[in-house]
């Protein structure tokens, strides 16, 4: 279960990944007002963050990043990444998994609530399936938990819906010429059942690195998945002008791990604590303002 290289949530396992051009470089700017001059006195890119969430100063964004972590001035990068999983983050799989895992552990009198499922998120199907087993302590093997959601899952994965604001982020970028892709950690089956309804929408990623992928080894939180997503673009950017949109707190570890950045659309039910690392922060993909990063603006 992964995330994926997009600018949008796609589902519990993916995300999505987008090349950015980066910013002119005007020193310091705060995260959700670019136009605000440099603050006075702060060299390391410091400004008071506007964000509800952060209290200080923030280092986090594009917009406001240490110049050392700025993208060279002059250079565009174009590429948004999804991360492992990204079914979850574009299409609305999401709490399809926690039914189903709800389902499963009720039998047998155990609760599959937020603080498992975060242990979860963004792992491969049989890693997830263990760590579900192991810390409720269910009474079969990890193999006979993954089958029976495999089961489940088969009957409502393939009338899962996008997510709100995906598909107009996803048509916006490629009606742009901003290469996208998707990096999840699903197999490729649960990735066919999951956008088998919206084939036309998944045929506008450049490229999509399965969880079952063999250049992609080690699941989340370590970089592998979106490493190997950028580096099928062409040309491959380089990390630091790489976009992802993650749910997952291990996706948005494996993204900054991978030296990029990550905006974060998760869940509301997830402990707030571990969105604490995202470069942003949003409600919803309808929420995003492209142009915060360097890209082209909604018309």
């Amino acid at each position: 279960m992964g995330q994926s290289l997009l600018p949008a949530p796609l589902g519990h396992d993916a995300a999505g990944v987008i090349p950015i051009p980066a910013p002119a470089s005007q020193g310091p700017r705060s995260c959700l007002a670019p136009s605000l001059p440099a603050a006075p006195g702060h060299g390391l890119g410091e400004w008071p963050c506007p964000l509800p969430r952060h209290s200080g100063r923030c280092f986090c964004c594009l917009c406001c990043c240490r110049p050392s972590q700025r993208p060279p001035s002059g250079t565009s990068p174009k590429y948004c990444c999804p991360s492992p999983g990204a079914p979850e983050s574009t299409t609305d799989t999401e709490h399809l998994y926690t039914v189903v895992f709800q389902e499963i552990c009720g039998r047998f009198g155990k609760v599959y609530n937020w603080d498992v499922k975060s242990l979860v998120m963004g792992k491969k199907a049989l890693e997830g399936a263990k760590i579900i087993r192991d810390v409720l302590e269910l009474p079969m093997t990890k193999e006979e938990l993954l089958h029976e959601s495999k089961m489940k899952q088969e009957k409502i994965f393939p009338n899962a819906a996008l997510m709100p604001g995906v598909e107009k982020l996803i048509r916006h970028l490629h009606k742009h010429n901003i290469p996208i892709a998707i990096a999840t950690s699903s197999a490729g089956v649960t990735f066919e059942m999951k956008t088998s309804k919206h084939k036309d929408f998944f045929s506008l990623f450049h490229h999509i690195v399965l969880g079952d992928d063999p250049d992609a080894k080690n699941s989340k939180p370590q970089p592998d998945i979106f490493l190997v997503c950028a580096k099928r673009f062409h040309p491959p950017p380089p990390p630091e002008k790489c976009l992802v949109f993650e749910d997952s707190p291990l996706g948005v570890q494996a993204a900054l791990a991978a030296g990029m950045q990550v905006v974060m659309i998760p869940d509301e039910n997830l402990n707030q604590d571990l969105t604490k690392d995202a470069n942003l922060v949003l409600k919803s993909m309808e929420d995003f303002k492209p142009e915060l990063f360097g890209l082209p603006p909604y018309d």
